[in-house]
């Protein structure tokens, strides 16, 4: 059983990630362990998200480069 504070966590992680709602917080009283597991996988999806955008932004701006030099 998760204690107040760690659902506050939880509820605190999730929003940062995917914005704060009322169906969120309603369900706060609910987190448990299982909630742990799917926000890490959370957590690991969007790094590897915003890995993704850093090289898509670095393959962008290295291809504008070379246009503007050729």
């Amino acid at each position: 059983m998760l204690t107040s504070a760690e659902k506050d966590y939880l509820h605190e992680v999730i929003s940062a990630i995917i914005g704060e709602g009322s169906s969120i917080k309603a369900y706060k009283t609910s987190f448990n362990e299982s909630t742990i597991s799917v926000v890490e996988e959370m957590v690991e999806a969007n790094f590897q998200c915003n890995a993704n955008m850093k090289e898509l932004i670095k393959g962008i701006l290295g291809g504008s480069a070379r246009l503007s030099k050729g």
